[in-house]
């Protein structure tokens, strides 16, 4: 099976797939649109074969260079200093990150929030970045940023005090605690202490939490507090709450499971019948139309396709969408498939 994109949303959708689980629009990836890709990628194909193992000529400053079939980054030469490799792993926060080897060198700037934000941002390391190590002095490291919150980046190069580096994990990183807990301010000690015990408990306990890389106190939940998840991946942020008395009682902060596939399916046809205006000409589309996912906040979306006539005696096609949370509350939205 094959990934493609949606004709209608252009969302990654399988070639085999008979309707869009993300906009509800039949044959999202058509047959034509397969052959299409097919021969353009295999046209991409031909020509970076024969452009790397057939032309007389290379570009020595590229950035990356191709050695057989693999292609490795290139190690920038060293104005300054000496060649190093290696990573190296950030023990401070909100530490500088300069274009020169001192402390009056400017500091890196961060282009894309730069260009968001409308107004000069610069780019610092925290305890959830990883470095590349290219060069070195007695006092400095030159580096490029390749891992931020337990996910691969590619955020640029600069130099960094060697005073704010080690070569070594520390056993937080190891751990998948990449938030520095103590350097925040908006918690005192006792809090500080409790919040990383929640967060330790939650990457013992819930599978899908791989690295904790912020959280924060509730702001409805008197006593409540949660941390936030990314996946192995970096990716798929979601929270767990935790209280103190959950952490007392030794309670699993393992989030629950989905609320079962076959009772969000009912409940949802069940809204369907109640939104139409002309219940007697409802299709249910039960075999094409439905789909299931579930998040890694175990929550789970029901898409269900189903056809009905209007006051104008005229069919359309709609697709629901029945958002569920492990506890059963869900949200009920329809919308037209056009």
């Amino acid at each position: 099976m094959a990934m493609g994109k949606c004709r209608e949303c252009g969302k990654d959708v399988s070639d085999k797939a008979e309707i869009c689980p993300h906009c509800g629009i039949k044959d999202p990836v058509s047959s034509k649109e397969n052959v299409v890709t097919f021969f353009f990628l295999l046209a991409i194909i031909v020509f970076i074969y024969f452009f790397f193992f057939y032309s007389g000529e290379s570009d020595t400053n590229s950035d990356d260079v191709a050695q057989g079939n693999a292609k490795v980054k290139h190690v920038p030469s060293c104005a300054q200093g000496q060649q190093i490799s290696g990573k190296y792993y950030i023990s401070g926060s909100d530490v500088n990150f300069r274009q020169g080897p001192s402390t009056e060198s400017k500091q890196v700037v961060n282009e894309k929030a730069t260009q968001v934000l409308g107004s000069t941002q610069y780019r610092t390391l925290w305890k959830s970045n990883v470095l590349q190590g290219y060069c070195e002095t007695n006092e400095w490291l030159y580096g490029e940023i390749i891992e931020a919150d337990g996910g691969p980046v590619d955020w640029g190069t600069g130099w960094v005090h060697k005073d704010f580096i080690t070569d070594k994990p520390s056993d937080d990183y190891l751990t998948g605690l990449l938030w520095d807990i103590g350097s925040e301010d908006a918690f005192n000690a006792q809090e500080k202490a409790l919040i990383r015990k929640g967060a330790l408990k939650v990457l013992a306990e819930e599978p899908a939490c791989k690295n904790v890389i912020t959280g924060y106190r509730s702001a409805d939940r008197p006593g409540a507090y949660f941390v936030t998840c990314t996946n192995e991946d970096g990716e798929a942020h979601f929270n767990v709450w935790f209280t103190p008395e959950q952490l007392a009682s030794g309670e699993s902060l393992a989030l629950p499971e989905p609320h079962p596939e076959e009772l969000s399916r009912l409940t949802c046809i069940e809204m369907i019948k109640r939104s139409v205006n002309h219940p007697s000409t409802l299709d249910i589309h039960e075999f094409i139309g439905y789909a299931t996912v579930v998040y890694t906040d175990r929550s789970r979306r029901v898409f269900q396709r189903f056809s009905a006539k209007n006051s104008f005696d005229l069919e359309l096609e709609y697709m629901a969408h029945c958002d569920f949370k492990p506890d059963g509350e869900f949200d009920f939205a329809v919308n037209e498939v056009r």
